[in-house]
């Protein structure tokens, strides 16, 4: 998360860290709720910043509540950071919010693959299941990408 956000906007020439909402889509699901919290003080721990979860809809806070929060509390500028695969109704949500800078989604970094491939290997219960993946549109099989089956990938690195 911390690598595929904006880099420039994180300091923005202070000596401080500047302070991020880290916006997801929000869900009555507890549980997404509690994840997206705890992706917060992950993100807040590595940047040893204030880091606030929030949400473009279905729960509090929502973002503007937390980028306000925040610049109360810091009396800095606000970055939202975008929790959200792709664009679209929720991210167009973000960049009307009050943050000083929003960031894109994490759409196609390597680690939302690396997620998707490790929970389909659970769900299908198959540690060679990246072979059987062909990735549409592309002509190629996972394994092109990965290196092989899933176990060998991790094994060598």
């Amino acid at each position: 998360m911390h690598n595929h956000h904006w880099r420039t906007a994180w300091t923005t020439r202070r000596r401080t860290p500047v302070p991020v909402v880290l916006a997801a889509a929000g869900s009555s699901d507890p549980r997404a709720l509690a994840d997206t919290r705890r992706q917060a003080a992950l993100l807040a721990a590595h940047r040893h910043a204030p880091v606030v979860a929030a949400f473009a809809t279905a729960a509090h806070p929502t973002v503007d509540e937390a980028v306000s929060f925040l610049a109360d509390v810091t009396g800095q500028p606000v970055a939202v950071a975008a929790y959200l695969l792709a664009p679209g109704l929720f991210h167009d949500r973000l960049w009307l919010s009050t943050g000083t800078w929003v960031s894109g989604p994490i759409g196609d970094h390597p680690a939302v693959a690396e997620l998707i491939l490790d929970r389909f290997g659970e769900t299908a219960g198959a540690a060679g299941a990246a072979r059987s993946l062909r990735v549409a549109g592309t002509g190629r099989w996972m394994a092109d990408w990965t290196g092989g089956a899933r176990g060998d990938r991790r094994q060598s690195a």
